[in-house]
């Protein structure tokens, strides 16, 4: 089962989007339909472990699609999004492609456009499966070659490095990790980073908070601070001063 959120400010089109993927299978749920780009945000900070695919208009009042996605994006990188759009302007596929969007869809929408979307999102998943190797610990050769990644490389982790060694999607790779481990990549380089930074605090007279900020990947004190105190429950001075 494939659970999808529509946003588009045009009720019409949106529910006639809806009907049509509805119509193609049973598999594939709509789980909302949203006019107001805002209030479907809001829908999908709640409910984005349980959502697929978001197909959402580019241009609407208030918020674009891409501005959605890219937000979308900060709350789970992994969330498939096609968008759907009456403009044929090169530069907003480009920044689609930019941003991690799956599909570009032009109104209006041909119903074997539409279907070719729906079972490619089905079958990308299906044949990255089959490349996948499972090891003797239970994990994919690829998610253990991605928790290394981050372990090795978590001051300055780039995601497309996995995306070229691995011939694999962004977009599965993460769904691969989260399917394998339970939980989200990007959880995970932060316990590292986390880890890390405990590690250097510990060390007596021979870091300045701010230096291991930046050790662990974090040009931002403050937003390193915020994220460690989140962590820890202390901020990184006092758990400094607490381990002399």
């Amino acid at each position: 089962m494939w659970n999808l959120v529509i946003v588009d400010d045009e009720r019409f089109i949106a529910e006639g989007l809806a009907k049509v993927i509805r119509h193609i299978g049973e598999e594939y749920q709509i789980m909302g339909i949203f006019g107001d780009p805002m209030e479907a945000y809001t829908y999908i900070r709640e409910q984005y472990k349980q959502i697929d695919l978001v197909i959402t208009d580019i241009r609407m009042p208030q918020m674009g699609g891409l501005e959605l996605i890219q937000k979308i994006h900060r709350l789970r990188p992994d969330l498939l999004c096609a968008v759907l759009t009456g403009f044929s302007d090169f530069q907003y596929a480009k920044t689609a492609i930019d941003i991690g969007v799956v599909s570009y869809l032009l109104k209006p929408v041909e119903t074997a456009e539409l279907r070719k979307l729906l079972h490619r999102l089905v079958l990308t998943d299906k044949n990255a499966d089959a490349k996948v190797n499972i090891t003797s610990t239970g994990l994919s050769r690829e998610t253990l070659c991605m928790k290394q990644e981050v372990e090795n490389n978590y001051r300055n982790f780039d995601m497309e490095v996995l995306v070229s060694k691995l011939q694999l999607s962004r977009d599965y790779l993460f769904r691969l990790y989260k399917r394998e481990t339970g939980r989200n990549l990007m959880d995970y380089l932060l316990d590292v980073r986390m880890q890390k930074a405990k590690e250097f605090l510990m060390q007596p007279g021979k870091y300045k908070v701010y230096e291991v900020s930046e050790l662990v990947g974090y040009a931002d004190y403050a937003y390193f601070s915020k994220l460690f105190k989140k962590q820890t429950g202390v901020t990184p001075k006092n758990f400094q001063r607490f381990a002399k």
